[in-house]
């Protein structure tokens, strides 16, 4: 005997919610560490009065991801090498190496053992990267002078940046884009400063431009990343050379959901002090002036295993100033 299709669906559908439970019950929730690796500190001020003046999130339910594994990609390693002429073989790292365990390519200098270049994956990160030991210092100890030329501004830097994307086997899709459709990015970097014997003057002049994108998060929503976590940073000194790219991009596959909270029950959790952040002290009101969906990411000596949703608020007090805090979801 058949069942019929009205029951057929009942039993499918008591199955797919059970099979939603149990997977559900298989994501853990953060831990206290997992917080402060990826948002800071649970703020220690209660009773905060806190208003409201910005849109409201969607009401959809939002992925919780797992990161897996990075394994060694053989030939992404050996283009990053090639790219810079790099030569030897794919070798273990050192076990006194911040990155260890994981594979690179190494070559000495050929004046001076103590300095060398390298290719290298981090199997403890899940990382891929480049160093040059070019900090980008340039002083000639017999003239004097800082021979520091070169240095591409924001505009070039970015345009060389994007160039390299190939070489990580990215595109831009793989990065995060603005609401309205721009890439996210920005800029920063190291100078120094020195007096200029012949204007008599001191002067300050930048020795390396940094580039850093971030991780596109499959299900929408923005990457904050703490460090190098879910970014990827190319930097340039002078004559644009390449100095070094660090990518940490997690693998992320969806393996539930989480419900979000409307602007009530955010305020309230904020006024109870259920929110985290990266600030010290707090004023005694704040406006929410800003509220998205947020997938922290932690550096790269945090051993993440997943990537959850939080919603990114962004408030001022009466004085102008600004704060984020971390607000979690239903999970």
């Amino acid at each position: 005997m058949h069942p019929n299709r009205s029951h057929l669906g009942l039993v499918v559908w008591l199955i797919a919610c059970v099979c939603t439970v149990q997977a559900g019950q298989r994501i853990p929730h953060p831990s206290r560490d997992d917080l402060e690796q990826m948002i800071g500190y649970r703020i220690s001020a209660k009773g905060l009065k806190v208003a409201w003046d910005t849109s409201e999130r969607p009401s959809t339910n939002l992925a919780i991801y797992k990161v897996e594994p990075t394994r060694l990609d053989e030939p992404l390693l050996r283009k990053i090498a090639d790219r810079f002429a790099l030569k030897g073989d794919i070798t273990p790292l050192p076990q006194d190496k911040v990155e260890a365990p994981g594979f690179w390519i190494k070559e000495v200098n050929p004046t001076n053992s103590l300095k060398w270049r390298c290719a290298v994956f981090s199997l403890a990160h899940g990382s891929y990267g480049y160093y040059s030991g070019d900090d980008g210092y340039r002083y000639d100890s017999v003239t004097r002078k800082h021979n520091i030329q070169g240095v591409p501004e924001k505009a070039e830097a970015l345009a060389k940046a994007l160039e390299l994307l190939p070489l990580l086997n990215l595109s831009t899709n793989d990065l995060e884009h603005r609401p309205d459709g721009r890439l996210k990015w920005s800029s920063g970097g190291s100078e120094i400063g020195y007096f200029d014997r012949e204007s008599n003057e001191r002067r300050r002049a930048v020795t390396r431009r940094d580039i850093s994108f971030f991780q596109r998060v499959p299900g929408g929503g923005t990457t904050s990343g703490i460090g190098d976590g879910g970014q990827l940073r190319i930097s340039f000194v002078s004559e644009g050379k390449i100095s070094s790219i660090e990518c940490l991009f997690r693998r992320m596959v969806k393996v539930g959901e989480a419900r979000p909270k409307n602007r009530n029950q955010i305020m309230a959790d904020i006024d109870r002090g259920r929110a985290w952040t990266w600030y010290a002290h707090f004023p005694s009101s704040l406006t929410v002036t800003n509220c998205e969906v947020a997938y922290p990411q932690g550096n790269s000596e945090f051993r993440q295993k997943y990537v959850w949703p939080f919603h990114l608020v962004t408030a001022h007090s009466s004085d102008g100033r600004a704060v984020t805090l971390f607000v979690p979801l239903n999970w």
